[in-house]
């Protein structure tokens, strides 16, 4: 029987995990239909609720590590977009 603590911390890392943004993997603010990510303070509850999912067994390590991967590398790719466009400009 799984415990009510188990319970909520998966249901928890399901909505951070089911429903982050699916090109940069940011979680989203809340489950709407907006198209946009809204980097404030979801994507650091997203971060964590990845290290639970993955020592809790809700994922395996490495769909964790591409998750956070991906998670990283998507501010450093817009800095470098915008570089790029500024050089432009």
């Amino acid at each position: 029987m799984i415990s009510y603590l188990t319970l909520i911390q998966e249901k928890t890392f399901r909505y951070f995990y089911d429903f982050a943004h699916p090109s940069c993997g940011l979680a989203r603010e809340r489950n709407s239909s907006a198209r946009h990510c809204k980097p404030l303070v979801a994507p650091g509850f997203g971060v964590m609720a990845l290290i639970i999912g993955m020592e809790r067994g809700f994922i395996t390590r490495d769909q964790g590590d591409d998750e956070t991967y991906q998670n990283i590398r998507f501010p450093r790719n817009m800095r470098s977009l915008a570089w790029r466009l500024a050089a432009l400009a």
